[in-house]
């Protein structure tokens, strides 16, 4: 918002009038003002959220969805930004201790993963006989979308997940924005 500069001529009792009519309709419009100014940061927040999920490598970004929702309540507006994530059946192979593969069966929040990554991208390559983990750049897995009675369908294949945190990454933008926004509303 830009700055308003009023005017008063002290000596006059409707000047004085009119700088009070003005200063109480700014009063009265303060709780829209901070609606509007939680709503912005809640809106770069997503946009930035939404852009981490979704150039993410590993593609989980599309079983995540975002929101905000405001609330009003005694003089206070509280903001929150919102995600959501599926849980995907996941399948995947690793390497037993006598060197046999291994098939290892599961299920990972998309939010989860893409937060916070998984351990199959944080541990180093494991290989050899000393495999014990069977995790490696090469490791893979697959998981269902979704399924017909008890059968799964729908398989997609992936693998370990990097942590392109989203909604850490929202909350430093929504934070870089707060004078900003200040500037527009108020």
């Amino acid at each position: 918002m830009a700055e308003t500069h009023l005017k008063v001529d002290i000596l006059s009792v409707r000047s004085l009038e009119d700088l009070k009519k003005n200063l109480q309709s700014y009063i009265d419009s303060i709780d829209e003002r901070v609606k509007a100014f939680v709503e912005d940061l809640l809106e770069s927040g997503i946009t930035v959220a939404k852009a981490e999920a979704e150039n993410a490598s590993h593609q989980m970004g599309q079983y995540i969805t975002f929101e905000k929702k405001i609330t009003y309540a005694d003089g206070t507006v509280t903001g929150l930004l919102i995600a959501k994530g599926e849980t995907l059946v996941s399948q995947w192979w690793r390497t037993d201790s006598n060197g046999k593969p291994q098939e290892v069966n599961g299920s990972i929040n998309a939010l989860l993963a893409t937060e916070f990554g998984t351990a199959a991208y944080a541990l180093p390559p494991h290989r050899g006989e000393n495999s014990q983990y069977g995790h490696s750049e090469e490791t893979e897995w697959y998981f269902a979308r979704g399924h017909v009675g008890d059968k799964l369908t729908d398989w997609q294949h992936a693998t370990a997940i990097k942590p392109t945190r989203p909604m850490h990454n929202a909350f430093i933008a929504m934070e870089q924005e707060i004078e900003n926004a200040a500037r527009r509303h108020f």
